[in-house]
């Protein structure tokens, strides 16, 4: 199911601007997806996709939907006691700072999801 929360491109990796999921019939998904070789002088193509992301039903197509991972940026605390390393993650900078210690390292992580 294609989630209107989520970014998508095609799979061959082109931009994918969804309009709306909500049309009904067989391709209730419309939106437009931005063709670098296309004959439209702005490169974007009207499109319609299934509920799940497929530009032809029963076919594997360059024009199908796929998810575009998205990075999240994490701060985690890295603290050392005697023989043990204890590890704490936050959402900001800030929150990890206020809780460091002076035996703790700070270190900004990317996490895909």
């Amino acid at each position: 199911m294609i989630d209107p929360t989520k970014q998508y491109k095609t799979r061959d990796g082109l931009e994918v601007v969804i309009h709306t999921t909500t049309m009904g019939g067989e391709y209730p998904i419309h939106g437009a997806y931005k063709d670098v070789e296309g004959w439209d002088v702005e490169g974007w193509e009207v499109a319609s996709w299934t509920n799940e992301g497929d530009f032809q039903r029963g076919y594997r197509s360059k024009f199908d939907l796929v998810e575009v991972p998205q990075i999240v940026e994490r701060w985690v605390l890295f603290h050392i006691a005697s023989k043990t390393v204890g590890v704490q993650l936050y959402t900001t900078y800030d929150a990890a700072f206020s809780s460091a210690g002076s035996d703790q390292s700070i270190v900004k992580v990317e996490i895909q999801v």
